[in-house]
């Protein structure tokens, strides 16, 4: 059980599309080494779920970071799906490092219908949203 990379999620852009990507294929690292029960090791467990974070929330500031160069006027809320994200994985870490138990498979379905939901919806809109800025400052120039 994993979280699938489907093409269609694809937003277009080469930087946000490989990010996508291997946010995906971390958080899949790290659900893998739990079902295979690997995760009784907790620094491996850890390592895994800290890097699923840290490179989630790097995505998430490049991202963040584009929204305000084009005054994106969705920000917030964008800025709140990417925060929901980063709390349901410091949860599961936390579970993990109490020794408590936690299911990997809701894990695997909450990240995988986020990760579909906001990628299809929120972050294709604000793709949208930058290539009709872009269109428009370059009909501008063309009209100087």
């Amino acid at each position: 059980m994993q979280i699938e990379w489907k093409d269609t999620l694809e937003v277009g852009s080469l930087l946000l599309d490989t990010h996508h990507k291997k946010m995906v294929e971390l958080i899949n690292d790290f659900c893998f080494a739990c079902l295979e029960n690997t995760c009784h090791d907790k620094h491996r467990a850890n390592v895994l779920a800290y890097e699923a974070v840290r490179y989630s929330k790097e995505h998430f500031s490049t991202e963040e970071k584009l929204m305000l160069l084009f005054e994106y006027p969705k920000y917030a809320d964008h800025k709140k799906e990417h925060q929901l994200l980063i709390d349901k994985l410091f949860i599961q870490i936390d579970r993990l490092n109490k020794g408590e138990n936690f299911n990997v498979s809701d894990l695997i379905e909450y990240a995988g219908q986020w990760t579909e939901k906001h990628i299809d919806g929120c972050d294709k809109a604000m793709m949208d949203f930058f290539m009709a800025a872009l269109r428009a400052r370059k009909s501008e120039e063309r009209m100087l």
